[in-house]
């Protein structure tokens, strides 16, 4: 049984593997740098769904012929287009909210000492995270109405800022070491603090309460 692509389909085809290999692409570099998160589902269904018209297009093309075959096919290809494409949007915002999540996360975790004072690009990487956020929320409201190259444009910058931020979110894991160094040395800090000021309220404590004697003592002599 012989599958074929039609000749007047062939450009489609080409922007299919072009998508399907960028789509493939991020995702597997998104996996690898959260992989503690293990494999974003919606952008694998989207490669799924992808397939799944392909297949069924190629089918079709070994039983049937014809022009209404030839645009059947062309729809097919078009929608496992839109699938590829949502599965690298679906990839990118999985990655951007696993950073925003180890963000949090260190904000939650460290909130009583100063981050900053370990992580020193700790303002800028807000900032950073900030802005990403921001655009993707822009762009989830406005892409509906954008040109599929337009929206592609869009993701491809922010997938960049993606990778620029992910430069300092894959240190996390050293610096909640330091960070924890930090946060022990300051608990040490408050408690030696603590035990001196108790010690020196025993101490004045005690020497008010020797002169209170001794007062009492001299009044008790004049009797």
């Amino acid at each position: 049984m012989k599958y074929i692509f039609f000749d007047e389909n062939e450009y489609l085809v080409d922007q299919l593997i072009e998508d399907f290999q960028k789509a493939e692409h991020r995702l597997k570099t998104i996996e690898r740098r959260n992989i503690d998160e293990g494999i974003d589902i919606p952008a694998i269904n989207e490669l799924r769904y992808a397939a799944s018209h392909i297949i069924s297009t190629l089918k079709n093309s070994a039983s049937l012929g014809g022009e209404d075959l030839i645009k059947t096919q062309k729809e097919a290809i078009r929608r496992a287009i839109r699938h590829t494409q949502r599965a690298s949007y679906d990839a990118i915002e999985s990655g951007i909210l696993s950073q925003l999540y180890a963000i949090k996360s260190i904000q939650d975790d460290y909130k009583d000492i100063m981050i900053s004072e370990v992580i020193k690009d700790w303002i800028e990487i807000l900032g950073m995270a900030q802005k990403i956020n921001n655009e993707i929320q822009e762009i989830n409201i406005t892409s509906e109405k954008e040109e599929s190259s337009k929206k592609e444009e869009n993701y491809e910058l922010i997938y960049q800022k993606y990778m620029e931020l992910d430069e300092h979110t894959k240190k996390f894991g050293i610096y909640r070491d330091e960070l924890n160094k930090y946060l022990n040395q300051k608990k040490t800090a408050e408690t030696r603090a603590s035990q001196i000021r108790f010690i020196t309220f025993t101490i004045s404590g005690t020497a008010l309460l020797i002169g209170l004697i001794q007062l009492i003592i001299k009044i008790i002599e004049k009797l």
